[in-house]
């Protein structure tokens, strides 16, 4: 963590995190690194955050403290009076990055007509995050709100696609979401159906791996790499019943 203006520093180990009694991840992970900004900015660390910070601050704040008592909700801001107005704030989140790149507004919009504070983008994320501490039921649950709250939202189709397979969970429902993040031209799609028709194949599972390719031809029939593969299984298929 450094760059312009700031020093790179060194791995040291940290202050030991049961001194100051917080919990502490088993492997280093993105949860520490509220620990860490506290840490270089020379604040005591809060009671509930993951431990240890990643790297040794030269000057770290002393003890803990809970933050939430002087935490205020602050009011709802006016509705944009201008669709530019809207267009203008979406951007701006979308450049912090609490909207992906490929989350629509109009799906921003509904999430902000139910009344709901988080982006289909935001619980992708939060998927990602339990999925990387094997929370899988969590990631699972992160990843199906996203699609509820925008269904056309490819890299939450994939995310969730992928730990379903992952698993050998709910397969039917994990190419169903496959494909759909290849109709929502998710850039890797084509790459990720061919892996995976493949590993069906290679595991003895012909027909599934048949099906996929079936869905993903007729959701992107001008696909040559797709039409290409769909082509080659068919005929081996044809040839091995053949013997």
């Amino acid at each position: 963590m450094y760059g312009p203006g700031i020093t790179a520093g060194h791995r040291d180990p940290p202050v030991a995190p049961e001194r100051l009694n917080l919990p502490t991840p088993q492997k280093p992970g993105i949860r520490q690194v509220c620990a860490t900004l506290l840490a270089l900015a020379g604040l005591p660390q809060d009671e509930r955050i993951a431990q240890p910070p990643l790297i040794k601050a030269p000057n770290p704040g002393q003890g803990s403290i809970d933050y939430r008592r002087w935490f205020h909700r602050m009011p709802a801001p006016p509705a944009a009076t201008s669709t530019a107005g809207a267009e203008e704030a979406i951007a701006k989140l979308r450049a912090l990055g609490y909207i992906g790149p490929g989350e629509r507004p109009a799906a921003i919009r509904l999430s902000e007509a139910a009344g709901a504070t988080r982006t289909a983008a935001s619980y992708n994320n939060k998927g990602l995050i339990l999925k990387h501490d094997g929370r899988i039921a969590e990631a699972i649950a992160a990843f199906t709100k996203a699609l509820s709250i925008d269904p056309d939202l490819a890299s939450a189709a994939w995310n969730l696609s992928d730990l379903l397979f992952d698993k050998q969970q709910e397969l039917d429902r994990a190419d169903d979401l496959l494909i759909t993040a290849l109709k929502n031209s998710l850039p890797e799609a084509t790459r990720y159906i061919i892996e995976r028709a493949i590993r069906y194949q290679r595991s003895g599972h012909a027909e599934r791996s048949l099906h996929l390719l079936d869905g993903a031809v007729e959701a992107k029939p001008d696909d040559a790499t797709l039409l290409m593969f769909h082509g080659s299984l068919r005929l081996g298929c044809k040839t091995a019943a053949g013997r």
